[in-house]
């Protein structure tokens, strides 16, 4: 790693743009000013991670930016955070252990301001860091809330984060409250409700005997930060016959509704391989049953997933710094295409990524991904729309 900055220049003008206050608190979310007639190719511009030296990665988790440019990374069966700074030098946060400032594992990572919160999922726990590794306090989740999905959110400016329960159950549950929790893992308020679902196909197999499919993606109540924690939003999808309705809801960092929107996305089948990656324990174990060929149990599932009701459309979500509600959905290729909608229910703007990057954070103009390369292994990727910034 060389001694210049491999923060890209669009992040260096987004932080100067948080820093500064542009577009306060009290600025009504807009639209972006790129064109929507066709989705832009996402290309990187800066990366980090090598197969060999200090910042080589192993299983990269996930990642994090702050408003000044440093980025904190997990990794796969590491008790620690490493940290970088914007020069690309790097300090590790943590280690191995049940105390104070100790990790099991962490798959989460965030910051609020300078400080650095780190999820210890096998404790339920979550620490807040000094940017210089001291550890300043930690809570546990609570009983209430010990399944919440933590993860990829974070602490709001105002302090608060955002709790969405999830259930790993199969079935449709009665709904939950999403709950907004203090720093100090206390739960203050609860708004709206946190569902869970599975889309289900039946296939049917060549000796007669069918099954219910459950779509490996599961179909539960999103909720997500801004990077910067001025805004959260929620993302809940209903099934159709030619698609899917999204219904969104944006919140501002004290979880005030700021607006709600519905939006209709017609669903693109994924490829063949697409769907049979995720399906390939399943196929193993419906072949060894039924005693039939395991070409004949994909051909059954194929049948049964491929229409265009059984892929939902919302995979992935994500909040940008203006509040925009982003949603990435996989096509045909296992490309993933993101639609950026505002609160209004515009489309605002398109991106398309390959099928191996996968966006963490989006901020003004790009967005941090991880990328796992056969040759170089896996790599922090910086990316933006060519043409951008």
């Amino acid at each position: 790693m060389s001694a210049r900055s491999w923060v890209p220049g669009w992040v260096v003008a987004a932080v100067a743009a948080v820093a500064l206050g542009c577009g306060g608190a009290d600025t009504p979310p807009g639209p972006l000013a790129d064109s929507v007639d066709a989705p832009e190719r996402l290309f990187a511009v800066d990366s980090l991670g090598s197969t060999e030296g200090d910042d080589s990665f192993g299983g990269i988790v996930d990642v994090a930016l702050s408003p000044e440019g440093v980025l904190a990374v997990s990794q796969f069966g590491l008790g620690e955070v490493w940290v970088f700074d914007a020069m690309g030098r790097r300090q590790v946060v943590g280690r191995s252990g049940q105390g104070p400032g100790e990790f099991g594992s962490v798959p989460h990572v965030a910051w609020w301001g300078d400080t650095l919160l780190v999820v210890d999922g096998g404790r339920s726990r979550v620490s807040l860091m000094a940017g210089d590794g001291r550890y300043l306090r930690g809570h546990a989740t609570g009983p209430r809330s010990a399944a919440a999905r933590y993860g990829p959110v974070g602490y709001l400016r105002s302090g608060l984060t955002v709790a969405a329960p999830r259930t790993t159950s199969s079935s449709t549950p009665e709904p939950n409250p999403i709950l907004l929790v203090g720093t100090d893992g206390q739960i203050l308020d609860s708004l709206g409700e946190a569902r869970h679902r599975r889309v289900s196909a039946y296939a049917a197999l060549p000796n007669e005997r069918g099954f219910v499919f459950l779509n490996p993606l599961a179909n539960y109540t999103r909720t997500e930060l801004s990077p910067d924690g001025r805004y959260f939003g929620t993302a809940d999808e209903l099934e159709g016959p030619d698609g899917s309705e999204l219904r969104f809801v944006l919140y501002d960092d004290t979880g005030n509704q700021l607006g709600r929107t519905a939006v209709g996305v017609e669903t693109d089948p994924a490829s063949d391989d697409d769907v049979l990656e995720r399906t390939g324990d399943i196929v193993e174990s419906l072949s060894t049953r039924h005693g039939l060929p395991v070409a004949s149990v994909r051909k059954s599932i194929l049948e049964a997933v491929q229409a265009p009701d059984r892929l939902p459309a919302l995979s992935r979500f994500l909040v940008d710094n203006a509040g925009n509600l982003w949603v990435g959905s996989i096509v045909k290729g296992g490309r993933v295409v993101w639609r950026a909608w505002n609160i209004e229910g515009d489309l605002v703007r398109m991106w398309i990524a390959d099928p191996d990057l996968e966006l963490k954070q989006i901020h003004d103009g790009g967005a941090v991904a991880v990328r796992r390369d056969d040759v170089r292994g896996w790599r922090v990727v910086f990316v933006r729309p060519r043409g951008a910034g």
